[in-house]
């Protein structure tokens, strides 16, 4: 009943084969979230019972606060080596218990194992992604990254390597205060918001979210009003085109039977000629 290293082997060499985008030269914050964005799709289709067990092992990259709203509350825990024999079994336990204790000692090394091939595989990516000299300073000379979680790493990259420059900046400080198009669904309006202030948070330019809120709903008042104003502008140019179509109806209308008049007369003055 020794510890099955061999899963941590496939696991980790399954996730090898998985390729992400590579980032040539110093990453940006966008880089580093697309980075992020892909090894999550990995991660996800990896089962587990870990954090929920709705997610995969999304937990392995994912920021701890970020995965407890995913989860809905439920933290990723790192499991713990369960050892080679189920702990607390008597050597005189029933062959029942015996049989129970060890089957779930036997899933225990199996979700340790996976995860452990999980986040080597992922280390693995990141190092395959981005550029040796980014990761170097963090990099132990001979244990190498064996005690840097994949997070870490990540968390490492975003604030020595992904720090925001001047094109970036203004394209998130565009996406955050745009203006919000009534044509739009509200709820696509707060995630690119929300987005873009995560992505300045990340890089230490904060956001009052209060503003944010007022900003929001004070757009949400002119567009309603504009939409308002420009139904009944709407509504006065429909009815307005009514009325100059009965106006050329009327007009038409009294044309016809001028005409038919006129026709009538000459009839009667015809008949009284004959």
């Amino acid at each position: 009943m020794g510890i099955r290293t061999e899963i941590r082997d496939e696991i980790r060499d399954e996730i090898r084969k998985e390729t992400v985008t590579k980032i040539h030269g110093q990453p940006t914050s966008q880089n580093l979230t697309n980075l992020e964005k892909e090894i999550i799709a990995i991660l996800a289709n990896i089962p587990t019972t870990l954090g929920g067990g709705n997610h995969g092992h999304v937990g392995v990259i994912m920021d701890p606060t970020d995965y407890l709203t995913l989860s809905g509350g439920i933290a990723f825990n790192t499991p713990v080596n369960p050892g080679s024999y189920p702990a607390g079994l008597a050597l005189n336990a029933a062959a029942g218990t015996r049989a129970r204790a060890e089957a779930e000692h036997k899933e225990l090394i199996n979700q340790y194992e996976t995860f452990e091939g999980v986040r080597l595989g992922t280390k693995d990516i990141i190092l395959e992604a981005v550029d040796h000299e980014y990761l170097s300073e963090i990099e132990h000379d001979t244990l190498g990254f064996l005690n840097q979680t994949p997070r870490q790493m990540l968390e490492h990259l975003l604030t020595r390597g992904g720090a925001l420059d001047f094109a970036d900046t203004k394209d998130l400080l565009a996406e955050r205060d745009g203006e919000w198009n009534v044509a739009e669904n509200p709820q696509l309006y707060f995630n690119r918001v929300e987005k873009a202030i995560k992505g300045l948070a990340r890089n230490g330019i904060n956001s009052d979210l209060n503003e944010r809120r007022d900003i929001a709903l004070t757009q949400q008042y002119v567009n309603g009003k504009r939409n308002l104003q420009q139904r009944k502008h709407g509504q006065t140019l429909k009815h307005s085109y009514r009325q100059n179509t009965q106006k050329k109806t009327n007009r038409t209308n009294c044309q016809r039977n001028n005409l038919e008049q006129m026709r009538s007369k000459k009839q009667l003055k015809r008949q009284k000629n004959s």
